[in-house]
């Protein structure tokens, strides 16, 4: 669905067209005190939207350059491989999810768990672009 008036795009992510229309990066962060969740998807042309975990949509944010997002990719590539120990609830929870041809691969871990430092680098700098996305 789209709204008018040049409001923010929407995008059903139960809609088969939308779920195949790209490999993408999910990053999330959320609990505390509040207990809310910032999630941000990233695709390989450089999108960024914004999850909405209660209303299941995603909204268009922005976008960050294309050679800046295939480097983000690769970087990926390179540190999907790595381990995780099994997530177990904390205070703050952190998830990196990885979409291609129909498959997921989700890396969970919680603020009282040690996570690999250049995973957690790689991490800490790409949420940060997601979030600085226009």
């Amino acid at each position: 669905m789209i709204t008018a008036c040049g409001g923010a795009k929407t995008v059903d992510l139960n809609d088969k067209e939308e779920i195949e229309k790209g490999v993408y990066l999910l990053l999330g962060e959320g609990g505390g005190f509040t207990g809310a969740y910032n999630e941000y998807f990233l695709y390989i042309d450089g999108r960024v939207e914004i999850w909405d975990e209660m209303e299941q949509e995603s909204v268009f944010k922005g976008s960050i350059p294309k050679k800046e997002a295939a480097a983000i990719f690769e970087k990926w590539e390179e540190l999907s491989a790595k381990e995780v120990p099994n997530s177990r609830p904390g205070n703050m929870n952190y998830r990196i999810g990885y979409y291609e041809n129909g498959t997921v691969k989700t890396l969970r871990w919680s603020d009282n768990q040690v996570v690999d430092d250049e995973l957690l680098e790689f991490y800490r700098r790409t949420f940060e672009a997601l979030k600085n996305a226009k």
